[in-house]
């Protein structure tokens, strides 16, 4: 990129303004080389900043449109218009008053390129967007103008049945051919319909949709209030209702459904919304995870198809008829071929998700957070919440039906995850992300520890195979699993209670005392409460380094690594003193790590705090070097946001270790006080604040010292 901007310089100095046309294509070139270097500056970004960069670049390729005099020049433009405005144009983006330049554009486009192969999808971007500006005549027309431009038959079909759908939705002189044109209609109808005309529209619709809607639709009406009751089947409400109305294309359906999902959210028309919801989940059987069964027949599949030149039947098989549909455990789903290790050229791997089917994935993630949100509002409308059922209840049978809306609750959005990341949907990863993180803490709130680790592994375990979507709520999860003890936890025997390896450090035992005690460790019951305790700690501290190791690279949250990798030292510390293990500096490492050494200087430091307060100074360096480490972070570039308030919080731990140690440490103390508070008065704002509480304490140990 820097030789083809450089080279457009020479171009520039080289070519004579009087060369209007070669002189032209040079600056056309020049602005879309900017516009690629933000493009890859601003990847898979969606910040107020990204999007006001890109609007930029969408302004200056459109004046270059403009003046472009030839048809080369105009095809490079709109090609490289087209590609600035894609990031902008994603549903969950709202622009707002910027989508003006956004329509700009496009209609640039399609006015002065309508041969390019992008054109028909700008007149459907500009419909999408008149639809959602409730302006349902532009958006026909714009659909009819979009059915002129493209050469694909079976695209063309698909746009003239939905601009059909919503001519007939404003003129009743259109009418629909069939049933699926009908319900589409209908649901245009409901987008610029009185409120009080919504419910019977949404019901009209689904009937045509599904022969079974109507009954599945008053079923959920007699889920409310909770009451066990033969009538009342709670289990029936959560099966998936299939369509059955006649369809050529799945993916139309499918937006029908949801288009109708949206209208219900609006209007918190929740007995709908869950149904509806129940009948998109239809679509997603498609796009199931594969089970372990499953991957093992096809790893087994790939493995004899890599070792047999042809496939013969077995000699057992002779003689016998052979099915060629597969036994239902062993359907060959999209994503299990993808989850697979079996070896492809690049042209199947791409081929595994169509466009169609991409965009299918893309509704069930939403549908599966808005159907979680109807059925947390079930349990609201009871008392109730997540797991946490409602005490007034006094019958177990009703809690535990609420229980079990709560695990489905769960794997919706769990589901949600999982999908929209083999989908490669980062945003509904982060959305999925935060639903289960925002109820998650609730039950930290609430005392429910035991569904933590339920909600939160999801998060953990898809953040841990891609760090890079957001390395810091990978970080701040893991913690929480770290932290959260095991159901069973009341029950291990309590532990010494400085959680300190004390005196142990400075004991040498011979080998034949250690294999002593590992005979001992070994013969400890594997049932028992310690043991229970024992595996609970090795598992948080498998957690915590993995997460550690995932996101060196990474800048990250202050706060939130130091909370971390301070957990997992007295995670380490404890699991020590449970095996009477001898702990020193050699084997005092995360991850991959050689030594604590390598780890951030920050964290460094903190780590060595916490060892002194522990009482396993042996395993740290002294309390002077540590002062020079601290000062030395205050120059180094640490890769860390919000990190001042802890060298502040360093200075002011270390003052007080030296007040209560030797002596001779006593200077070292004052120093320390001194540096935080010349560190204090450099902060302003919300740093400041924080800080306070921190340089108060080290005025009072100032003031001893003194």
């Amino acid at each position: 990129m820097a030789q083809a901007e450089s080279g457009l310089k020479q171009m520039e100095k080289e070519i004579m303004p009087t060369d209007t046309e070669v002189y032209n294509e040079m600056i056309c070139l020049q602005v879309c080389a900017k516009a690629v270097v933000i493009n890859k500056k601003y990847a898979q970004q969606y910040t107020k900043k990204s999007v006001d960069e890109r609007i930029k670049n969408v302004i200056r390729i459109t004046s270059v449109l403009e003046v472009a005099n030839t048809k080369r020049l105009i095809r490079i433009a709109a090609s490289m218009l087209w590609n600035q405005l894609l990031p902008l144009l994603e549903p969950q983006l709202k622009l707002n008053e910027l989508d003006k330049y956004v329509i700009g554009a496009l209609n640039m486009i399609v006015s002065h390129d309508p041969m390019n192969e992008n054109a028909y999808k700008c007149c459907r971007e500009l419909s999408r967007l008149a639809l959602s500006k409730e302006n349902l005549t532009a958006a026909s027309r714009h659909l009819i103008h979009s059915v002129s431009l493209c050469n694909d038959e079976k695209m063309k079909q698909k746009m003239h049945q939905e601009a059909r759908m919503i001519s007939a939705a404003v003129n009743p002189y259109n009418r629909p051919e069939n049933q699926l044109e009908q319900a589409g209609k209908l649901v245009q109808e409901a987008s610029i319909a009185p409120v009080n005309k919504i419910n019977p529209i949404l019901v009209q619709t689904g009937r045509l949709l599904s022969s079974e809607f109507m009954e599945k639709y008053n079923a959920q009406k007699k889920l409310q209030p909770f009451v066990i009751d033969k009538e009342v089947n709670y289990d029936a409400a959560l099966e998936i209702i299939p369509t059955t109305v006649k369809y050529d294309d799945e993916l139309t359906v499918a937006e029908i459904w949801f288009k109708a999902m949206k209208m219900a959210r609006k209007y918190n028309r929740w007995h709908m919304l869950r149904t509806m919801g129940r009948q998109i989940a239809f679509f997603r059987e498609g796009l199931r995870r594969p089970d372990e069964t499953e991957l093992d027949y096809i790893e087994q599949r790939s493995t004899n198809l890599s070792t047999a030149g042809s496939i013969r039947p077995s000699a057992g098989a002779a003689g016998k008829k052979t099915s060629l549909k597969p036994e239902p455990s062993k359907m060959l789903t999209r994503q299990a071929l993808s989850s697979a290790k079996v070896a492809c050229t690049a042209e199947e791997s791409e081929a595994l998700f169509s466009e169609s089917e991409l965009a299918i994935g893309r509704i069930c993630c939403e549908s599966m957070l808005l159907e979680a949100e109807a059925w947390v509002q079930l349990l609201r409308s009871e008392g109730s919440d997540i797991f946490s059922p409602n005490p007034a209840h006094e019958s177990p049978d009703i809690q535990e039906i609420q229980l079990s809306i709560s695990e489905f609750i769960c794997s919706l959005m769990k589901d949600c995850l999982d999908l929209a990341s083999e989908l490669e949907y980062t945003y509904m990863v982060h959305n999925a992300a935060v639903y289960l993180w925002n109820y998650a803490q609730k039950l930290r709130v609430t005392g429910q520890l035991k569904y933590i680790e339920k909600m939160m592994m999801p998060i953990y375990k898809v953040f841990l195979k891609q760090p890079s979507l957001e390395p810091n709520l990978l970080v701040r999860t893991a913690t929480v699993l770290s932290l959260t003890p095991p159901p069973a936890a009341a029950e291990a025997p309590p532990l010494s209670s400085n959680n300190s390896l004390g005196d142990m450090s400075n004991k040498s035992e011979s080998s034949k005392g250690s294999s002593k005690r590992k005979t001992k460790i070994e013969k400890i019951d594997s049932e028992s409460p310690l043991a229970k305790h024992l595996v609970h700690l090795q598992n948080a501290l498998q957690i915590s380094e993995k997460a550690i190791e995932a996101t060196r690279s990474f800048s990250l949250d202050a706060k939130s690594l130091l909370e971390l990798t301070r957990n997992w030292l007295k995670l380490r510390l404890e699991i020590a003193e449970i095996n009477k293990e001898q702990i020193n500096a050699s084997t005092l490492k995360i991850g991959s790590q050689p030594s604590l050494k390598q780890e951030n200087l920050l964290v460094y430091v903190w780590l060595n705090l916490d060892l002194h307060y522990a009482s396993q100074s042996s395993c740290a360096i002294s309390l002077a070097d540590l002062a020079e480490l601290i000062d030395k972070t205050r120059n180094e570039d640490l890769q860390l946001s919000g990190h001042i308030p802890f060298i502040i919080m360093a200075y002011r731990f270390l003052a007080t270790m030296c007040l209560s140690g030797a002596q001779e440490l006593i200077p070292l103390s004052r120093q320390s006080c001194e540096a935080s508070l010349d560190l204090f008065s450099k902060l302003s704002g919300n740093d400041r604040e924080m800080c306070s509480r921190e340089v108060a304490f080290c005025h009072l140990l100032l003031g001893q010292v003194i």
